[in-house]
């Protein structure tokens, strides 16, 4: 049940499913022929069902998540497991596997196809312990039971997250196929998570045998929801059922029907299942439909047995027809701890013939209201959007019982509530589908929400930002980040991953997906440079976020960085006054409103080497002797400091010599070089202000 589904999200979902249709070039495979080995449907198809396809031969038919079958009305399709078989279709809350009518959209009906029958070797109360199942022809596939050598423990297979839509194809009248059929099928069998829609009988009948299961949804069929009969024996808990309040079986509908065989006989194995929380819903707490009979009709030497569940919506509530049923209730009550609902206090409890001591004993032993104004369920006979979840108030809330004789099986979890759901949490939600007429089914079924985001790098702190766009699944989503947010977006966030797992509405189909956010730095582009300068070029992507730029350089083969020059909001920085032939390292910033910075970036550039003609002949600088043979003089003619730098290269721009910090005496300094060849050399010099370069030719 979703509790803020509409029917737009439904239509949502039929138009995302279109549009895998026309994406997709799956193959449509009909199915014509009987199954004899094992065999795998892929959801990457999908499978028609033309025709009764019986799985024979022991073989396994495996059906993979999301995959979608379709029965042909016009050959009566229907899939039957036939005895020592098995199908295993195992689906998933975001994947369920469907079988549904072959018409289009907005023309499928009940009884479009057959239905699913699984047939066991468990046993039953019929003669010599086999019988053919009702609905199709009878031939030698169509038998259940075990004969001379039941196992109750038989398996079947695997039904798990599972829809069978618009089934019920009629054989003859009175004698149509369920939606799901089990006959004579063993505990060894898995059904879980099943839904039955728009059946054109029983949604579920259960032919003897001992199968078990859980999270069963009965939706708007026409016969009754729950048949049990021929010494059927399983264990059920969470079922729910809801009826359309004008659709009923000229046959009459019940909610639960039971018998122990057509003839009410007493033979074994007698029919004695056991249901606890259970929500059956008839359709309206007003006037429904006349043939609408009963929430609960036990009868025929039945021995079912129910607790801890809620009826509501039917002229009657508890009906206790015959008397070998009477006799068992007031032996082993039967029902017991259960929420009925009628409008009318007379039809809380019914014995046929009139039994005052049964109508009493049931009367004492459960709970009546009239209507849900005292059972406060949320929004129960909505049929498009069903809400069945207790609200504050019911007395659904904290009464189960579980210490009852017939619940005395580990199948059963206890629970503090009655009925199917506890007040939170929809086992219902994503794979469940309560528009299947309007639904448009193309390859594979798949609810899993996608995800897409665009980033904002951090500039400055708690700048980041992170936009996410959902897509797929079931609107409304949810998200749930890994720094604790629980909304759609992040903003105002500092660099780190980022996780945000988005569930749809039902929270069953989720998607997580990591979100990287980067600091942002000014991006560097190029450098150009001369001997003595070098000009850097940045971009301005991050000029919106920044109140302008810092920068500091200092050369490469030294640690100690100079201090940062306040700039502008500028795109360029040159710095003069360098050594030629030298390298130069440089980290840019940003500076930030609040006072704080950018991430820093730094790049690296290099001041060209002097050539011979740039300053063959320098009037501030002089060399002598020159040539020499390694010893010489320098003399300035005008420096503004006391020291300088001498700095002496090859030709190759490697240097042979330097020195920082060299006194300067009598505006001269003297040089002795070493382990030098003859050759041409550049000798540069530089006091802060200036730079003076001149050659030097070493003879030796």
């Amino acid at each position: 049940m979703k509790k803020s589904q509409t029917i737009f999200k439904i239509s949502l979902v039929a138009l995302l499913l279109a549009i895998g249709a026309l994406k997709s070039s799956a193959a449509i495979i009909s199915i014509t022929t009987n199954i004899t080995t094992n065999t795998t449907w892929t959801a990457s198809n999908y499978y028609k069902l033309k025709g009764y396809i019986y799985v024979t031969n022991n073989a396994t038919l495996t059906i993979q998540e999301g995959t979608i079958i379709k029965g042909d009305s016009v050959t009566k399709g229907a899939l039957i497991i036939t005895r020592g078989a098995k199908l295993i279709a195992i689906g998933t809350p975001c994947k369920p596997i469907v079988f549904t009518s072959g018409k289009s959209s907005g023309t499928r009906a009940r009884g479009d196809w057959g239905g699913i029958i699984i047939l066991g070797y468990a046993s039953i109360n019929q003669p010599g312990d086999t019988a053919h199942i009702e609905g199709i022809t009878t031939n030698p596939y169509t038998l259940y039971g075990g004969g001379a050598t039941p196992n109750d423990h038989d398996n079947s297979g695997v039904l798990q997250y599972v829809r069978i839509e618009f089934p019920g194809i009629a054989l003859a009248p009175n004698n149509e196929i369920n939606g799901l059929t089990c006959g004579g099928v063993g505990d060894g069998t898995t059904l879980d998570h099943i839904m039955v829609s728009y059946s054109n009988d029983d949604s579920y009948e259960f032919f003897g045998g001992t199968v078990n299961a859980k999270h069963l949804i009965a939706y708007r069929g026409i016969d009754d929801d729950f048949d049990t009969d021929n010494g059927y024996r399983g264990h059920l808990q969470f079922l729910v059922a809801l009826r359309d309040p004008n659709v009923a079986d000229v046959s009459g509908s019940n909610g639960f029907e039971s018998d122990n065989d057509a003839a009410g006989s007493s033979n074994l194995p007698q029919t004695a299942p056991v249901f606890s929380n259970v929500t059956v819903l008839g359709g309206a707490d007003t006037t429904n439909n006349v043939n609408f009979k009963r929430n609960v009709h036990i009868r025929r030497n039945s021995k079912m047995r129910i607790y801890n569940s809620i009826f509501m919506g039917y002229p009657v509530g508890l009906y206790i027809d015959g008397t070998a049923t009477q006799a068992m209730v007031l032996a082993d009550s039967l029902l017991i701890n259960n929420i009925d609902a009628n409008k009318w206090s007379p039809n809380y409890v019914v014995s046929n013939p009139v039994d005052a001591n049964v109508n009493s004993l049931l009367l004492g032993i459960n709970d009546f209201f009239a209507g849900n104004a005292g059972v406060k369920l949320s929004n129960p006979y909505n049929l498009s959007n069903p809400d069945f979840q207790p609200i504050a108030g019911s007395p659904a809330f904290g009464t189960a019982e579980f210490n009852h004789a017939g619940l005395n099986d580990p199948f059963f979890t206890p629970v503090s509530y009655r009925g199917a759901f506890d007040g939170t949490n929809d086992w219902t939600g994503d794979w469940a589908n309560w528009d299947p007429n309007s639904t448009n089914y193309s390859v594979k079924v798949d609810y899993t929400p996608t995800i897409s985001g665009v980033i904002t790098k951090k500039i400055c702190p708690n700048s980041g930002a992170i936009d996410i766009t959902p897509a797929a699944g079931i609107s409304p989503y949810y998200y749930a980040w890994s720094n604790g947010a629980t909304t759609q977006d992040l903003s105002g966030i500092n660099n780190g991953s980022y996780t945000v797992t988005v569930y749809d509405e039902g929270k069953n189909c989720y998607k997580a997906s990591s979100f990287l956010v980067q600091n942002a730095a000014a991006t560097f582009t190029n450098c150009t440079s001369n001997s003595s300068s070098i000009t850097g070029f940045w971009s301005s992507n991050i000029a919106s976020g920044v109140t302008g730029y810092q920068i500091r350089f200092k050369k490469h083969s030294v640690t100690t960085w100079g201090a940062f020059v306040n700039l502008g909001v500028v795109t360029s920085y040159t710095a003069t006054g360098l050594l030629s032939n030298t390298q130069y390292d440089f980290q840019l910033r940003g500076t930030c409103a609040s006072g704080s910075y950018t991430a820093t970036t730094s790049f690296s550039c290099s001041t060209t080497v002097v050539r011979l003609e740039e300053n063959a002949v320098n009037s501030s600088m002089n060399i002598y002797p020159n040539p020499t043979s390694g010893n010489f003089r320098i003399e300035f003619g005008n420096l503004s400091s006391n020291s300088v730098r001498v700095k002496i290269s090859n030709t190759a721009g490697q240097i042979v010599y330097s020195s920082e910090n060299v006194s300067v005496d009598a505006n001269a300094v003297n040089i002795q070089l070493e382990n030098v060849a003859n050759g041409i050399y550049f000798v540069e010099v530089t006091d802060g202000m200036n730079v003076f370069v001149q050659h030097l030719n070493i003879v030796k």
